[in-house]
């Protein structure tokens, strides 16, 4: 009677099984792989249209605001007198100024407000900041230039004399440069982060 040893056909049957549970594994990694790196796609493709759309409002806030206090600047000139500014054509251009930075800082607040999910605390306060800025910078257009236009000469006169000799009165395009560096700052910043996201995936 012969004996049939059964050591070598349990081993197999070990092997295949053993070679099964390896295979879902694999198979099951694999996915799990697949599915992270989609999600890892969504997200990054998600933050790069965000923190776009908001690079370009607040970069277009930053232009506008500092234009209410440039450096350098051009005034209508009365006609028939060269250099002699336009009173009125003045006050238009200084209107549509105003206007402009509170459509625009109206519009960059918006978009990162309504975008607030997707953005890094950090970034999103000192995007908060920059806008906070931005603001202060309208408000004092309004009261420092613009008054001017809602007051006797008296009163207006009286204003410039409480601001003779207020450092951030004489020097506010200071400030406007102070709010572009901070936003140049951050943009680098962003390039950073993204590129940071770019290595997962």
């Amino acid at each position: 009677m012969e004996f049939i040893s059964v050591a070598p056909i349990i081993l197999n049957c070990i092997m295949i099984v053993w070679q099964v549970i390896i295979w879902r594994k694999q198979k099951q990694l694999e996915a799990k792989l697949t599915h992270k790196t989609h999600i890892s796609k969504a997200r990054f493709d998600t933050e790069f249209q965000v923190y776009r759309d908001l690079s370009k409002a607040f970069w277009i806030l930053i232009f506008s605001t500092c234009r209410l206090f440039p450096r350098l600047d051009h005034f209508p000139a009365k006609k028939g007198y060269k250099h002699t500014p336009d009173e009125e054509k003045t006050r238009e251009m200084y209107i549509e100024r105003y206007k402009n930075a509170i459509e625009f800082q109206n519009t960059a607040v918006e978009v990162l407000s309504t975008n607030a999910a997707f953005i890094d605390k950090s970034i999103f306060d000192m995007f908060e900041n920059i806008s906070k800025k931005c603001r202060q910078h309208i408000y004092d257009f309004d009261e420092w230039r613009l008054s001017k236009y809602r007051m006797s000469d008296y009163e207006y006169n009286q204003l410039l004399e409480i601001y003779r000799d207020d450092e951030d009165f004489k020097n506010r395009f200071k400030f406007g440069d102070k709010i572009y560096k901070e936003m140049q700052d951050l943009t680098e910043i962003l390039r950073k982060h993204l590129d940071k996201l770019e290595m997962i995936n």
